[in-house]
């Protein structure tokens, strides 16, 4: 298993501190993408990396619906993730969740938006 499969397979220690979303209103595919690479400060005000939890990515792979990601949301998710993922791990994270993705539709937008990011 290569690095980056294991850390899909296996969970963070990190990932039990974020806010649990409520079962009833999952989030969106746009919402999931927008966290993970959003700019957050620590308490020295370093930029913090960017992360996903194993819920989101597993919830990217089984999506119930096909989604539209506009060009426009790559774009503005470009200047946070150049500052928060420069060896691009959360983006390989989500282009093999993106593979994994059981809907084709949806597969085929987010490796759309993997590429533009």
């Amino acid at each position: 298993m290569t690095g980056i499969e294991h850390e899909i397979a296996e969970p963070k220690s990190g990932d039990a501190k974020k806010p649990k979303q409520s079962k009833a209103e999952p989030k969106s595919v746009e919402q999931i993408l927008t966290e993970a690479f959003a700019i957050t400060m620590d308490k020295d005000k370093n930029i913090k990396p960017a992360s996903i939890t194993k819920t989101d990515l597993k919830s990217l792979m089984t999506y119930p619906q096909d989604t539209r990601l506009s060009s426009e949301l790559a774009e503005s998710i470009t200047a946070a993730a150049c500052k928060t993922d420069p060896e691009l791990k959360v983006l390989s994270l989500i282009t093999l969740a993106a593979f994994k993705c059981q809907r084709d539709g949806l597969r085929h937008q987010l490796m759309a938006f993997c590429v533009r990011l």
